[in-house]
């Protein structure tokens, strides 16, 4: 037996192989029972129930290694049906394999068997300690039952910190943040919430409730109370996690500065964190440090990819690329929809963007979204339809507010009024008129198409306007030259709230200047200037010039573009 297991610890196939070949099992239930864990550690399950079911004595030892298999490759069902025949052969459960049966149910496929397991348990007298109770605390968690979970938890004799654990993990998994740190807080009262464990899952509430100063004082503990070197990479990446989202980036810069040992999730919180800073050229060269020390996975290089988006670094980007096809994670949909995004920043690589595409073996509803909104970003209008009509085909076909807004904004490009009509009635019949970003392209489609009157008829439907909605009927008022309607809509926009942008001006100054509303114009630039204190750009300036050159006013005009910071 001791045998078997080194050749586990060791991960020797071939020498288990030998073993298993010169031992008798049949009639040892724990030299079977250990082989079955050796075959289950080297992930060859198929000869861990070969083994199983030759053995002429089952015990509870061999049914938990083999259920432990099931769970580790996600096969509940076979799991579940191999123990309803070692029920059915007479065999008595223990907590033990209680416990491993219900960490088997922990997926809503076997929610029904999961709670009918529970019941069994209680039938059979099985006191709830730590290890059963957490285990139903887990699966509970999974199905999203908190109050069974939490019931599971009261019933939990001899309470300590691995149910506690469970208990925070369940409550943060289902979004009650702040009733994991009340239970932390409980916990501690009554001294069961000391170790780092504990204090990584309250760090990680912490962060999820943009609590930084409370994230602080659990710093502050840890500090003043030393970890175990086993325990400190989890603590110091729960601090690293917790200081990203509450958007304290120095700090988490430091934490991740003063780590002995990092892993790949310390990497890319730093690189994720350092990106949705705004970080953008420091996380690339983070991420170059980590190519020295740690191999990255899917979701750093995806970090790595939107970075090179929002700097346009595409030779960056494409080196991004090379990479992830030399380690083979081309075909994960995530990668590949990052990578359609960063080439859709340049009009010139959208055909890489569609390469790129193709290329993908799984094509989930973001890549077919994410290349619908390439082709329409950079202007191919008609391109776009097309992909919508091969979408249609596909066997996860589906529409959201973002394919359908991207849809109509490809009707409006070709002026199709016809086409955008009906993508009109698909946003109907799917209840997503009420989508803001949805019932902006509506707007700007009518407008675009020509069709004002139905423009404003649906503009007037939208309950709830934001900047986006108002911004869209303003610029088509001014595409069909109603200066007056549009300088009417921007002041009703300030009235109900809204605080205009760079985008919101261009279309009052553009329509002031079809409409030849020179005094009105003036007055919107200073007013932008000076109240508002927005970012002027060229756009800004190409419309007063306009304006100022239709009223012959050309030395004004002059001396604005000499003016132009550009």
């Amino acid at each position: 037996m001791i045998i078997v297991k080194l050749c586990a610890d060791v991960l020797d196939v071939e020498l288990g192989r030998s073993v298993h070949d010169q031992t008798g099992i049949e009639n040892d239930a724990v030299v079977g029972g250990a082989i079955i864990d050796c075959y289950v550690k080297l992930q060859l399950l198929e000869d861990a129930r070969k083994v199983f079911q030759i053995l002429g004595e089952k015990d509870n030892v061999a049914m938990c290694a083999l259920l432990a298999g099931f769970n580790q490759i996600g096969k509940s069902k076979e799991g579940l049906a191999l123990y309803v025949d070692f029920l059915c052969e007479g065999n008595k459960l223990d907590p033990f394999t209680s416990a491993r049966v219900v960490s088997l149910c922990s997926n809503l496929e076997t929610e029904l068997s999961g709670t009918q397991i529970h019941c069994g348990v209680i039938k059979l007298g099985f006191k709830m300690d730590s290890y059963l109770g957490s285990a139903f605390i887990n699966m509970y968690g999974n199905f999203g039952m908190i109050s069974d979970a939490y019931k599971c938890f009261l019933d939990v004799c001899n309470k300590n910190e691995i149910c506690g654990n469970a208990m925070m993990n369940t409550l943060i998994f289902n979004s009650n943040d702040l009733k994991a740190l009340e239970l932390f807080c409980g916990m501690r009262e009554v001294g069961i919430a000391q170790r780092s464990s504990s204090i990584s899952y309250a760090l990680r509430a912490c962060g999820n409730l943009f609590m930084l100063k409370e994230g602080r004082s659990f710093h502050s503990y840890v500090i003043k109370n030393p970890l175990e070197d086993d325990c400190r990479l989890g603590v110091e990446n729960a601090l690293l996690e917790m200081y990203v989202r509450c958007r304290a980036i120095d700090d988490a810069k430091l934490i991740f500065k003063r780590m002995l040992i990092r892993n790949e999730f310390s990497w890319t919180t730093i690189i994720s964190g350092c990106g949705e800073s705004g970080h953008f050229v420091e996380a690339l060269g983070i991420f170059c440090d980590m190519l020295q020390y740690s191999k990255p996975s899917q979701f750093t290089l995806i970090s790595v990819i939107q970075a090179c988006a929002e700097i346009k670094a595409l030779d960056v980007g494409k080196q991004a690329q090379s990479y992830i096809i030399k380690v083979g994670f081309e075909h994960h949909p995530f990668v590949g929809s990052a990578l359609i995004n960063m080439y859709a920043v340049f009009k010139h690589e959208t055909l890489n963007a569609l390469h790129v595409f193709l290329s993908m073996k799984e094509k989930d509803l973001v890549s077919w979204s994410v290349m619908l909104t390439a082709w329409v970003q950079n202007g191919y209008h008609e391109e776009a339809l097309k992909h919508f009509a091969e979408f249609q085909t596909a066997h996860i076909f589906q529409v959201d507010e973002s394919i359908l807004s991207s849809c109509i904004s490809a009707a409006s490009g070709l002026a199709a009024l016809d086409i955008g009509k009906c993508f009109h009635s698909w946003v109907i019949k799917v209840g997503l008129e009420v989508d803001l970003h949805v019932a902006s392209s509506i707007t700007d489609m009518y407008c675009k198409c020509g069709n004002i009157k139905d423009a404003c008829k649906f503009f007037n439907t939208i309950s709830d306007h934001n900047l986006v909605t108002w911004t869209a009927m303003i610029y088509g008022y001014a595409y069909h030259g109603l200066g007056r309607e549009a300088i009417d809509l921007f002041n009703k926009a300030k009235e109900a709230g809204l605080e205009p942008d760079g985008v919101t001006f261009t279309g009052v100054l553009a329509a002031c200047s079809h409409a030849g509303l020179v005094e009105e114009g003036c007055e919107y630039f200073r007013y932008m200037r000076n109240e508002y204190n927005s970012e002027v750009t060229i756009n800004h300036y190409a419309c007063m010039v306009d304006i100022l050159g239709q009223a012959a006013k050309l030395e004004e005009a002059e001396a604005l573009i000499k003016e132009a910071p550009f």
